[in-house]
């Protein structure tokens, strides 16, 4: 869960080299505002350099059917 920086407050999914960026659930934004977002932090050979601070929230590994009767 990202806090910050906050233009990027979503649910990020990591996995191996790869993140999924899951955005607009706090904060909700236009794609124009979020590829200027991600705009602003692009390298000169653009990459994307990009600290994300939140917390870690361990993924289910087994169904919890908590909805269900």
């Amino acid at each position: 869960m990202v806090d910050d920086p906050d233009e990027f407050r979503c649910v990020a999914i990591t996995m191996g080299e790869n993140t999924v960026f899951l955005p607009g659930l706090w904060r909700s934004l236009t794609w124009d505002e979020l590829v200027q977002a991600f705009s602003r932090h692009r390298t000169k050979d653009n990459h994307l350099s990009l600290n994300l601070n939140g917390k870690e929230v361990p993924w289910p590994s087994w169904p919890t059917y908590l909805f269900d009767k």
